[in-house]
């Protein structure tokens, strides 16, 4: 069964194929980087089942004022009661556009940690940056951030990536005088050592124009790499440094939708237009039915480029990724009706849910949410999750404290980072 949406021009073409698949085997460095906090509020929680212990009321305390730059309609949360467990947290990655164009809209990006350090429930938020562990194995904290290079003829926005405690990188991209260029570079997953960038792109060269999409999956080194001119006119996206889906996920699980038959789909959804380059090469990670699932990409000529997907199967993800828990829908609608996605911990003690403008943190038991919201933050327009890593156990991992004590250390080694203080 094939699913389709199409919207020549501006638009995304895109093309969900059904399939089923056996099991699979398991800124600118001138930029201005603020961190922003926000100090915990204790409540009494909300009784629940008799078989659920009635947590100690903690004392009230005063809410502090927020800090002078932040602003209370996005940046403001509220954390509601203390019942994240200690050495337990979430490490949330979003994004947010800055128009309804998702053609060639700049993006704006934050991060926010959410721990128990032992003294309660606190927030740590990174703006206009994504800071992540370069994997859930390593302690090596990595900063992603989106760089405006603008010249008299040219808006260009990308991604630069660099271990935190090394200076901002940069990119090479040519400027043609004789042609402009709006190009925007966007994450659309964040995981271990691995990203989804989406690329869209408006082209004007004497009297035509023409759009143009793709998608690239590439580690955390690759995302620097520079790259040749993006010429729409003639389909020609050239970057040598990234990762193609047979040699991610597998050439043998992924063979049936590299195949003729997928081929032939696509085209023919496109009234006959032919693929400019073989499939393989262009693929992106997205949310598809509550999940991170991965979506081979066509290109066609029409004219510069048009883009079309196919959806695999979300668990052919957990080949190279952390495996992905899913909630029980029954009752996770009725504690939030409004829900449009969840992520939830890999011990399944917790569940982060999302809706068109929030998200709520909730104690998770026995397949269900429970009590009051643990964390909840008002969202920006348009701004969804891009990465979401939980930890748990024990002891906290290393990462976890490494990332609150660069907020609290900061300002950081690269240039343009200031932390404004409450």
């Amino acid at each position: 069964m094939i699913r389709s949406a199409m919207r020549h021009g501006k638009g995304w073409i895109t093309v969900a194929l059904v399939a089923s698949l056996c099991a699979c085997d398991k800124g600118n460095p001138s930029q201005t980087f603020v961190g922003t906090e926000s100090a915990v509020v204790a409540e009494e929680a909300t009784p629940v089942q008799a078989a659920i212990p009635k947590p100690t009321p903690a004392p009230q305390t005063p809410v502090p004022t927020l800090p002078a730059h932040a602003d209370p309609g996005t940046a403001g949360t509220a954390i509601l009661a203390s019942e994240l467990g200690m050495n337990q947290g979430v490490l949330i990655g979003l994004r947010a556009e800055t128009t309804e164009d998702t053609l060639t809209s700049t993006s704006d990006y934050r991060t926010i940690l959410v721990s128990d350090d032992g003294e309660g429930l606190r927030e740590r938020q990174f703006d206009r940056v994504i800071i992540t562990p370069k994997s859930a194995d390593s302690n090596e904290i990595w900063s992603l951030e989106p760089v405006l290079q603008q010249t008299p003829t040219d808006t260009i926005q990308y991604i630069v990536a660099h271990p935190l405690e090394d200076p901002a990188r940069s990119r090479t991209n040519a400027d043609q005088l004789d042609e402009s260029i709006v190009l925007s570079e966007r994450l659309t997953y964040v995981g271990d050592d691995m990203v989804s960038l989406q690329v869209g792109a408006s082209y004007w060269a004497g009297n035509g124009n023409a759009y143009s999409q793709s998608a690239w999956v590439k580690t955390f080194d690759q995302i620097n790499a520079d790259t040749d001119k993006y010429d729409g006119f003639a389909t020609r996206w050239s970057d040598n440094a990234h990762l193609r889906i047979q040699d991610t996920l597998g050439k043998k699980q992924t063979a049936a939708y590299r195949n003729e038959e997928t081929v032939k789909a696509m085209e023919a959804e496109q009234g006959g237009l032919k693929l400019a380059q073989p499939l393989g090469d262009h693929w992106i990670i997205e949310r598809d039915g509550h999940r991170w699932t991965p979506f081979i990409a066509g290109l066609f000529d029409y004219p510069g480029s048009l883009y079309a997907k196919v959806a695999l199967p979300a668990p052919l993800l957990s080949t190279v990724q952390p495996i992905e828990e899913t909630p029980n829908w029954t009752p996770v609608m009725l504690k939030q009706p409004n829900v449009t996605d969840t992520f939830l911990s890999g011990d399944r003690n917790y569940i982060l849910m999302q809706t068109d403008t929030e998200l709520l943190l909730y104690a998770y038991i026995d397949d269900a949410s429970i009590g009051k919201p643990i964390w909840t933050l008002k969202l920006k327009a348009r701004e969804t999750i891009i990465m979401c890593k939980w930890f748990a156990g024990e002891t906290k991992p290393e990462w976890a404290d490494r990332i609150a004590n660069a907020y609290e250390a900061g300002p950081y080694s690269y240039p343009g980072y200031t932390k404004q203080q409450p």
